[in-house]
């Protein structure tokens, strides 16, 4: 799995574009009102287990490199109308 480098001040802002990318069984990705807070809706016919699971990973691994240490990031992740699981991380310490 790659993970590219965003410029640090610009990391969440990149995300949504880096998601896309990563993962094509991500059909859309929104950021909520709150910035810290995304939508994150799987194609129909993805293996939910395990795309849920690369993404929480991918999740983790770019927030303690990019997250700011006084925001908690939620992802809420659905598939055909349904949510699955809302991943949450606080920032690095």
């Amino acid at each position: 799995m790659r993970l590219d480098r965003p410029q640090q001040e610009n990391a969440m802002d990149a995300l949504k574009g880096m998601l896309l990318e990563q993962f094509p069984e991500i059909e859309t990705v929104k950021v909520f009102d709150d910035p810290d807070g995304f939508k994150i809706k799987l194609r129909e016919d993805t293996p939910v287990m395990e795309v849920v699971k690369s993404i929480d990973d991918y999740l983790q691994r770019f927030i303690l490199d990019y997250g700011s240490p006084q925001a908690n990031y939620f992802f809420h992740i659905t598939c055909s109308g349904r949510l699955l699981t809302i991943l949450k991380y606080p920032g690095p310490e």
